[in-house]
């Protein structure tokens, strides 16, 4: 802990050890001068960049609405490549959607 009088980092707990009486510096002698601890203003940094830790990455699409034969641009949600494994149903709906287009548009690319 630091001391808030000499600003070093020399204050120890004292008195017995499953029933601590107070802190005491052993820079200066001061008796339960520590300062408060200040919370960061930092929000930590996530594990996985791509995400942000969510699991959840949001990827552009185009959609088209029925009877509409114009895309509209779209966004869905896919699992993060990089710290969530697929889920085995998204990968098999993904393959028959693609399927599924390949058949109504075989001239997209």
């Amino acid at each position: 802990m630091i001391c808030g009088r000499c600003g070093t980092d020399t204050v120890a707990w004292v008195g017995d050890l499953l029933n601590p009486t107070g802190t005491r510096c052993s820079g200066c002698g001061g008796v339960n001068c520590q300062r408060a601890e200040e919370p960061s203003d930092e929000e930590p940094e996530p594990d996985c960049a791509e995400c942000g830790d969510t699991g959840v990455v949001v990827t552009p699409t185009q959609t088209y609405e029925p009877g509409c034969f114009v895309p509209h641009d779209d966004e869905i949600d896919v699992p993060c490549p990089i710290c969530r494994e697929p889920d085995p149903d998204y990968q098999r709906d993904l393959m028959l959607e693609r399927r599924a287009f390949a058949k109504e548009c075989p001239d997209a690319e």
